[in-house]
């Protein structure tokens, strides 16, 4: 498993956001489930990969309740959120094994550059400062500024 040096204040204040933007709009929806950190993600058993993704999402049709302990499956969904202080390297490989594992879509927050990276097996893009991310298939209907993530409070 890899190991994440600690999130910087901003950061924090980033991954609350983007949970609660989620939680409110999978609450609406009522289709999957999200995770915070704390849920654990077994990605691999050999080796043995966990990812605690910032924030996961998993649809309630692969998986009907949440179980105690780690989710045996990954996420449909993944945001990550980085802090200035997060190698590249150790970003990629993160992103490496979500999509091995079969991870649709993934979310990179970088609070440095304010901008969200998006990776899925076939694209990757990045939204930047003064765009809008969108939820697409795997938030239908989701849409957030950049400037509403980035800004303070």
């Amino acid at each position: 498993m890899i190991q994440q040096p600690p999130v910087w204040a901003n950061a924090e204040e980033v991954a609350e956001k983007l949970y609660t933007y989620v939680v409110n709009h999978m609450n609406l929806s009522g289709v999957g489930h999200v995770t915070d950190a704390k849920t654990g993600y077994i990605l691999s058993d050999e080796p043995r990969i966990v990812a605690h993704p910032t924030v996961g999402v998993i649809d309630k049709n692969r998986l009907l309740r949440l179980p105690e302990g780690d989710i045996p499956i990954p996420p449909d969904f993944a945001i990550e959120v980085i802090s200035p202080d997060n190698p590249a390297d150790v970003v990629q490989a993160k992103v490496r094994q979500y999509l091995n594992a079969g991870v649709r879509q993934i979310w990179v927050a970088h609070v440095k550059a304010r901008s969200v990276a998006v990776y899925s097996p076939d694209i990757v893009f990045t939204v930047p400062f003064d765009g809008t991310l969108f939820g697409e298939d795997m938030l239908p209907g989701f849409k957030l500024t950049m400037r509403d993530l980035y800004s303070k409070g």
